[in-house]
């Protein structure tokens, strides 16, 4: 687990409190969608209000980037439940004594990865065989010079496709690394403004002792709410990124 100050190892049945967390997560958006059901009203409010309003919100965002309706909802569940899970792991490292799961890079990664094989997997799905030629820049050599044939057939059908590579293969590790990094260091300063206080509280000063004490705890909520917003932020970050990739996938150009 990540050393964060605030958080506790709770070694219940010797489960990895990483996982504990990301169990509590996916128990916060069951009762979420639970009590949206057990409250539905025509004309919403409260809880259903809110969920009607992220729901209209990612589907819409995915028949915008997607830009096919009837093939962006065949995604909507799982843009749905990355974007609730990020969000709602990112916010929980802000309640004391509970850490964000997306702090660590396991589960960051876990959910790229997923992404990542998702999109590949849709495109295969789609396309077959032709997928493949989403690797390779459509070069007609027919109307290139012959003395340019060599030269433009090793760069679109050799070059081209190991920058693609590389490119696909790099998705996982920078949406993985880019969350994990944000929701770290939004960890890690709560927890020195906490340990702050604790030693400020030391000095033998009363006088510096007071402002020194005061000024982490006056910091702290301005830290939460920029922690509120940074989690919202790189929910929705990973989510467009998501939503982009499996477009790539799936929309290719006939």
């Amino acid at each position: 687990m990540t050393a964060i100050n605030e958080s506790i190892e709770y070694n219940i049945f010797n489960i990895p409190t990483i996982l504990l967390m990301s169990w509590f997560v996916w128990f916060i958006i069951i009762v979420m969608f639970f009590l949206t059901i057990k409250k539905f009203r025509i004309i919403p409010s409260g809880i259903q209000n809110l969920t009607e309003y992220i729901l209209d919100t990612i589907y819409n965002l995915s028949d915008s980037i997607i830009g096919d309706h009837n093939e962006s909802k065949k995604y909507y569940p799982l843009f749905v439940n990355i974007f609730l899970f990020i969000f709602f792991s990112n916010l929980l490292g802000l309640i004391p004594g509970l850490i964000s799961p997306t702090s660590s890079l396991n589960t960051t990664l876990a959910i790229a990865i997923v992404v990542f094989i998702f999109y590949h997997y849709q495109g295969i799905k789609k396309y077959g065989f032709n997928y493949i030629k989403h690797f390779f820049t459509q070069i007609n050599l027919k109307t290139v010079p012959i003395i340019m044939k060599l030269p433009m057939a090793i760069f679109g059908y050799i070059i081209i496709p190991i920058i693609e590579l590389i490119s696909h293969m790099a998705r996982p590790l920078s949406l993985s690394v880019r969350l994990f990094g944000n929701i770290l260091a939004k960890e890690v300063l709560l927890g020195i403004l906490s340990m702050l206080v604790i030693v400020f509280i030391g000095l033998q000063n009363p006088f510096i002792k007071i402002i020194l004490t005061i000024s982490p705890i006056i910091l702290r909520p301005l830290i939460i709410l920029l922690g509120v917003l940074v989690s919202l932020i790189q929910a929705g970050v990973f989510l467009i990124l998501s939503m982009i990739y499996i477009s790539g996938a799936v929309m290719m150009e006939e």
